[in-house]
């Protein structure tokens, strides 16, 4: 009796068992060795030409305006003037990521970058998001000053041969010819 009761339980335990491994969500068993490498499929065809690219004038995303012959919110105090120019591009990431240059030219001078300082004048800037602020020991308004921006996003954090490859910022020209920007 004892023996065909152990028989029962083994008979029992092997049929759960059994049932338990064929289910279909039972874990996966032991992987097995990796098989051998199979021969290289034919090569795909070309694909199709991607729509053009939607990046502003220049390289990729390089922004530029128009010259600007008249700020806004401009006064004039004790010998300096503020004046500003309001741009969109003006955002935290450009602000933050790539560089914002001012460049400013005067009538019978080249185009110089600002910051800008000589014996008789000076010239800087300062940007927020959506605003650029000139300041001025000389009223720009009177000697027919223009100013323009050149965005370059994503340039902070390149490494040093990346950065070395871009134009120097300071030479108008050469940052226009690079970026293929029109004068």
């Amino acid at each position: 009796m004892k023996y065909i009761r152990a028989m029962i339980i083994i008979a029992l335990l092997g049929s759960v068992v059994g049932f338990y491994g064929c289910r279909k969500n039972a874990p996966a068993g032991i992987p097995g060795p990796q098989g051998e490498q199979g021969a290289a499929g034919p090569e795909g065809p070309a694909g199709a030409k991607g729509p053009k690219g939607v990046g502003g004038d220049g390289i990729a995303n390089v922004k530029s305006s128009d010259w600007i012959y008249t700020l806004t919110g401009v006064y004039y105090s004790s010998g300096d003037t503020v004046g500003k120019i309001n741009a969109d591009v003006f955002t935290s990431d450009v602000i933050e990521q790539g560089s914002v240059v001012i460049y400013f030219k005067e009538p019978g001078s080249g185009v110089k970058k600002l910051d800008y300082y000589s014996n008789s004048l000076v010239i800087t800037q300062r940007l927020d998001i959506g605003v650029a602020f000139i300041y001025s020991n000389v009223d720009f308004r009177r000697v027919g000053m223009s100013f323009r921006y050149i965005i370059i996003p994503g340039t902070k954090g390149l490494s040093e041969g990346r950065a070395s490859a871009l134009p120097d910022l300071s030479n108008y020209q050469a940052v226009c010819k690079y970026y293929g920007i029109k004068e």
